[in-house]
This record gives C-alpha cells, structure tokens and sequence, in this order.
C-alpha cells in the first residue's frame, strides 16, 4: 500500500507541474452551525465533521469554479460534469480516498453517514473498486491529526485537492470580507491549502 501511494504521488509531482495557494478561512459560522446540527441531530446520534462540511461546500464551490472540477488528458483540459469528491482516510499503513459520488445533490447529513460507512470500511480493508474510481477533486483534512496547515499533491487523474489545517482560535483574526473595517475579533480560523495543476492559460 505505502509503495502504491508512494508511486502515485511520485508520479503525480514528475509529470504535473502543481500550483499551491493558501488562505486563511473564517471558520466562525461553520463551528457554530456544526453546534446547532448537533443539537438537533442528538436523538438519532448523528453527528457532523468539519470533513463532512468541507465536501458538501467544494461540491457547490466546484459548481462554480468549474476549472477545478476537471482533468488534464494530454494537452487538453476537460471540465467535468459531475461532483465526485474523494476523502482522504488514514488507515494503517496509509492513505486511502473513498469517493462520495454526486456530493453537490446530497444532503450534509447524507454525506456524513456515507463518509461515516466508507471511512468505516476503509479501515476495515472492506472497500471495493467502486469505491475508489471516479473522483473528480480531493479532499484532505489534516486537522483530524492535529496539523495546523498541509500542501496536498494531486491526485491523478484530477486536477486539484483542497488540504485543510486545523481551525485553531485566533484572537486578531481579519474581519470577513465585506465587514466594517475594526470587525476583526476572536475567530476560529482555519488554514486551507489548494494545490491544482498549473497551466499559463488556466486562471
């Protein structure tokens, strides 16, 4: 398993020249709503990750910036149709990434119990073919292991990953954008990385 992942990234950093930028995000609201999901999701035991919120929001995010939902053949960039985000899942002697097919039309609690089963699954060496073909944009939530910010690398044949770091406090967060200048306040803040391969005619 490790000499696959190995040869994959190996292969994936030889043959794609790979941009990554990193923001800070806000995540204030999103911690807030978790909060509230929890709350009503407490009779049935369910309960949201940050991982399931992040692959709900790149579905939509994709829909819109639609370059970063598609694959490099050759020389020629093909945009993609469908929202299939993969997850990267540490198990034993490695990583694994499960997709979540059509995470743009499902709800976020869908996806948490899918995740929830693969996640399961992968662990348990259980997961099939199918489970693993057909991802269009990678997720990679470092922050799970307690890893404040990471510089994912694509995987192919995909063009970009999101790598998302630890939502950590942070007293003189910036203010959201659009906010009154001085807005700025005590934010829970959250370092994402997004590596895409890098074309000079892709924005």
């Amino acid at each position: 398993m490790r000499r696959t992942i190995a040869a994959r990234l190996a292969g994936s950093l030889r043959e794609m020249a790979q941009l990554t930028v990193m923001a800070e995000v806000d995540m204030s609201q999103a911690r807030t709503l978790r909060e509230e999901l929890h709350r009503d999701g407490a009779a049935e035991g369910s309960r949201i990750t940050y991982t399931d919120m992040v692959v709900k929001l790149c579905a939509l995010a994709l829909k819109a910036h639609p370059v970063l939902n598609s694959t490099l053949r050759g020389e020629e960039l093909y945009l993609l149709g469908e929202y299939h985000i993969g997850v990267a899942v540490e198990i034993e002697d490695g990583l694994i990434v499960p997709v979540i097919r059509d995470a743009d039309r499902k709800s976020l609690r869908a996806i948490s119990r899918e995740l929830a089963e693969v996640s399961e699954r992968a662990r348990a060496r259980r997961l099939g073919p199918e489970d693993l073909q057909g991802g269009t944009f990678t997720v990679s939530n470092a922050g799970m292991l307690g890893v404040d910010a990471v510089t994912p690398i694509v995987n192919p044949p995909e063009g970009a990953i999101l790598g998302a770091g630890l939502a950590l406090p942070r007293r003189h967060a910036a203010a959201p954008r659009g906010a009154a200048r001085g807005a700025g306040g005590a934010h829970r803040v959250n370092g994402s990385n997004r590596t895409r391969a890098h074309r000079g005619d892709m924005p």
